[in-house]
């Protein structure tokens, strides 16, 4: 890691995250597959550090970590960073192509917004994010 003084990292985030939508046909077989892969022994074995290293505290008891550099990037990276995931700025709404980020970052880039304009275009953007979602 270079010496970049008080200031330490970025985001930090979960490699992957699994849903069962509303919409599935088999949300119990999927609960159990999830159960399976990220909860259980045998999947927990199966999977190993292949997806990172599991927050599931029962799943991370069955992986090898020894010698894992996998393991040993997560060590240093969870060490380095005081920042972690924020569920309110990584909502769709914002991250979308044609979400809040998209839409300030092209506004200042083609010059139709000066930075202050497109700083309050994010601004207002995550207030309405997080009131929608403390709303629900």
């Amino acid at each position: 890691m270079i010496n970049m003084g008080e200031y330490h990292g970025g985001p930090i985030k979960a490699s992957q995250v699994i849903a069962i939508t509303s919409t599935s046909e088999h949300p119990v077989e999927a609960a159990a597959l999830i159960q399976f892969l990220f909860g259980d022994e045998e999947g927990a074995v199966i999977l190993g550090d292949s997806r990172g290293i599991p927050c599931n505290k029962n799943a991370v008891k069955y992986v090898e970590t020894e010698g894992s550099l996998v393991a040993e990037m997560n060590e240093k990276l969870m060490a380095w960073s005081a920042f972690k995931l924020d569920i309110f700025t990584e909502r769709a709404a914002l991250k979308a192509p044609d979400g809040v980020y998209t839409l300030a970052i092209q506004s200042l880039s083609y010059g139709e917004e000066d930075a202050a304009a497109c700083a309050d275009m994010l601004i207002d953007g995550i207030n309405r994010e997080i009131e929608t979602a403390t709303a629900q």
